[in-house]
């Protein structure tokens, strides 16, 4: 997969909404003239507002004209990109599964690559799209029918105050052309800053059409790929992906580049070509599932099959610094481009008003010194100009479907199953013909998608938990017999660079009291509230513990699958609940808290001991340096400002869920898996990060 030619096919495909945006507020400047000295003005606010209103039906024909015209072509552009991202993601897959094949390490699949089951998850991306699609248009036009009422109003309100001023009755002229230019533009100005709205998502941010098309295709195209890539790797019983690399990648993304991954959850140490020992992660330790993680919204990484004995990964990811460097670069780049674009779109509605010529050069003017400062930030930075994305455009088209060169692809497909597939015995072929969209992409009116059979390939990699397929034995590197096989874990806290501290036994049980004295403070790491609450676990269950490690332990304790984990040992058997308002996650998880015992509990962004006592809920504070460490009372204001609960969580306006644990912390005591976790938590006295300095986390 090409995510330089993906992101381009998005950004053009997005550009045409951005186009038609823009047409959609040039037409509505026209109905609101600038008032030049000895034209004839309005007679008042109320003539004036009632023969605004009556023209709200030709506004509306003219919006849904320019939709309509600017849509043409859509449905085609759409299937040519997704088209695209399937062909190009399997060919880009097949060179090292055809090597192992060769080699007998994998087994040739019974179908042709281009299955059924990719012409489904065409189908299904499709549809997904082309619905979303079809939300923005009847959003656009609805946005558009309010923008310019609202316009209206405010110029009209505005008026009706400098006739209050000036003691004029209402229903006579107000004279001069001065006050009535002055409503207009307060009025202009309004609209430029509320623009025409394409979506609103659950948050109720309102999001411009062209930035929720470039987010929605560009994530749908990367999706279709992903899920070629992840069908194909099936067919052919491999459960490892590479995951690529790109400079600027986001932040929950960076750690996973150029990194093996297995999609059943099966991590391992296996060879690669030239015999280096590469360890596999499972999926599960990865982001991947968070809206901004990897292969999240938006995400550019994909996956491609990574063979033990075959495959070889090459190049490496810019440095962590240079990354942040790069990804904050582009997006300066962005929010000058978008700066520039505005000013030269402002230039078209205020030609369209017929202002004066001094305000059209004052403007231009203005442009001058945006495009000036792109040069200056491009020389400085090495960055390319994108002068494509500065540009108004007052007709934009959807690239022709031949842009994808789809018959050249689908005649190379042709040619690699009769090459390959006649030796596999799999004899079927597959036309990119009967990848036939059944949505029409239309203005003003919310499509239904017609039904479409389950997609065997969702969004994610999703592999039955069959036999690994197992490398020939020279490609295996050697490993030395263990007694027990050590959990994923205690796995992630070694390749972490964490090291365990033999835990002792208590010389005498503590109290609470004693307990809070010995391990809380002021904390100075970047705050595992989470192994404080473990450690605190421990010394109850009489085990000698101390915490404040920070680094590599607390941030493999600090991770929720970790502490999942944790609840979900054999006779622990904590709860764990998922969902998307902490409040009432929150409230669920103390339901099941019993009188007289203690909990570990997490919600929002903090974990603590909790207690249920005859006033209520109580948590313990164990790392405060300004106040006293002890119970609190758990409510919840409490859960807002000391745990950071939210009532949602999204990212780039879509929503997800968030998963946080109970267990009883008497379940702990002579618990093997437990007692080796706090082996990682455990601290020596003189490396504990707490005190002067510190704080609550």
């Amino acid at each position: 997969m090409n995510p330089a030619f993906m992101d381009q096919m998005s950004w053009e495909m997005a550009e045409v909404y951005g186009a038609i945006t823009d047409q959609i507020l040039i037409n509505l400047s026209r109905y609101f003239p600038y008032y030049k000295a000895g034209m004839t003005v309005p007679k008042s606010a109320f003539t004036y507002q009632a023969a605004m209103l009556a023209q709200m039906g030709k506004v509306n024909r003219e919006t849904v004209k320019i939709i309509r015209d600017g849509l043409k072509g859509a449905d085609k552009a759409l299937q040519g990109v997704l088209e695209q991202a399937i062909i190009d993601s399997v060919k880009k897959a097949e060179p090292d599964l055809l090597k192992a094949v060769k080699r007998g390490i994998l087994n040739p699949p019974s179908q042709p690559i281009l299955a059924p089951n990719q012409m489904r998850a065409f189908q299904l991306y499709y549809n997904q799209a082309a619905g979303k699609l079809n939300l923005v248009n009847t959003v656009m036009l609805e946005s558009t029918q309010q923008a310019y009422k609202a316009t209206v109003a405010d110029i009209a309100t505005r008026i009706q105050t400098t006739q209050t001023a000036l003691d004029i009755a209402a229903g006579e002229t107000v004279t001069g052309v001065s006050a009535w230019n002055q409503a207009v533009q307060h009025g202009i100005d309004r609209l430029k800053a509320g623009g025409i709205t394409g979506f609103i998502d659950h948050g109720n941010h309102h999001w411009s059409a062209e930035a929720y098309v470039a987010m929605d295709v560009r994530t749908t195209v990367m999706n279709t790929g992903r899920a070629a890539v992840w069908e194909v790797n099936q067919d052919f019983g491999n459960d490892l992906y590479l995951v690529s690399y790109h400079n600027g990648a986001r932040p929950l993304c960076y750690d996973w580049q150029n990194k093996v991954i297995s999609a059943v959850n099966n991590p391992r140490d296996i060879t690669d070509i030239d015999g280096n020992v590469i360890h596999v992660y499972a999926q599960s330790e990865t982001t991947y599932g968070q809206a901004a993680g990897l292969f999240g919204i938006n995400c550019k990484h994909y996956p491609s099959p990574f063979i033990p004995g075959v495959s070889q990964i090459h190049g490496q990811p810019q440095s962590e610094e240079e990354n942040a460097k790069t990804y904050a670069e582009s997006q300066e780049q962005r929010r000058l481009e978008r700066k520039l674009r505005e000013e030269k779109r402002d230039l078209s509605m205020m030609k369209a008003r017929g202002v004066p010529e001094e305000q059209l050069k004052a403007q231009q003017e203005r442009i001058k010194k945006s495009s000036a400062d792109i040069d200056e930030f491009c020389k400085e930075t090495g960055r390319a100009r994108h002068r494509d994305r500065e540009a108004v455009y007052t007709q934009r088209e959807f690239p022709s479907k031949d842009t994808y060169d789809v018959k050249k692809f689908t005649q190379d497909q042709k040619d690699f199953i009769e090459s390959f597939y006649k030796a596999g015995g799999a004899q079927q072929n597959y036309k990119f013909g009967e990848m036939t969209p059944n949505v029409p992409i239309v203005p003003g009116v919310p499509v239904v998608p017609k039904p479409t059979p389950a997609p065997v390939t969702p969004t994610a990699p999703v592999i039955p938990a069959a036999p690994v397929p197992q490398a020939t034995p020279q490609n295996v590197a050697p490993q030395a017999t263990q007694p027990a096989q050590k959990s994923n874990m205690i796995k992630m806290f070694e390749r972490n660079g964490a090291t365990p501290l033999e835990v002792k036994p208590l010389a005498q049980p503590l109290t609470s009291e004693q307990i809070i004295e010995k391990i809380s403070g002021a904390d100075k790491t970047k705050g595992s509230c989470a192994s404080l609450g473990l450690a605190y676990a421990g010394n109850k269950a009489g085990y000698d513990v101390t915490d404040f490690r920070g680094g590599a332990s607390q941030y493999v304790i600090s991770r929720t699958d970790t502490l999942k984990q944790v609840a979900q040992f054999t006779g622990i058997d904590g709860v764990v609940v998922k969902g998307g308002n902490d409040f009432t996650i929150a409230h669920e998880l103390l339901d099941k808290v019993e009188d007289g015992k203690e909990y570990f509990f997490t919600a929002g962004k903090h974990a603590a001991i909790v207690r249920k006592t005859e006033t209520g809920f109580e948590y313990l504070e164990m790392q405060s340096g300004w106040r006293k460490n002890t119970w609190y009372e758990l409510n919840d204001v409490e859960l807002k400002n000391r745990f950071g609960c939210q009532k949602s969580h999204s990212t780039y306006g879509m929503k997800y869920e968030v998963t946080e644990v109970l267990f009883d912390i008497d379940k702990v005591k002579g618990n093997s898996q437990f007692e080796e976790v706090l082996q990682y938590i455990n601290t020596a006295a003189d490396k504990q990060k707490k005190g002067l300095g510190g704080g609550e986390k």
